[in-house]
């Protein structure tokens, strides 16, 4: 998740960049967020249902035992990857939101 060690600030601010980058970020975030709750697990904690918001959906997926950590990843770097095409030159943009439940 973190950025390798950089010696020169270049390299260092490519680095920045690219964790700044939704369709890295989202990724390394549902990832730790699956990391965490597995930490919690290995502590004896047991989670009694799964919630999450936006992109803590995937990890309460996750949790839950309903979608694979692989499938979880591949989702989200899908979802990163369409949301990061939003704001690029030449693509109109028809924003709506739906709710599944």
């Amino acid at each position: 998740v973190y950025p390798i060690r950089a010696f020169a600030e270049n390299e260092m601010e490519i680095w920045r960049s690219r964790i700044r980058d939704t369709r890295y970020a989202q990724v390394a975030l549902a990832g730790l967020s699956l990391g965490a709750f597995r930490v919690l697990e290995r502590f004896g904690v047991k989670a009694q249902a799964a919630a999450g918001h936006s992109l803590g959906e995937w990890t309460a997926l996750a949790a839950a035992g309903r979608i694979t950590p692989d499938a979880m990843l591949e989702l989200v770097a899908q979802r990163a990857s369409l949301m990061s095409q939003s704001g690029s030159p030449g693509v109109k943009v028809r924003g709506a939101m739906l709710a599944v439940l």
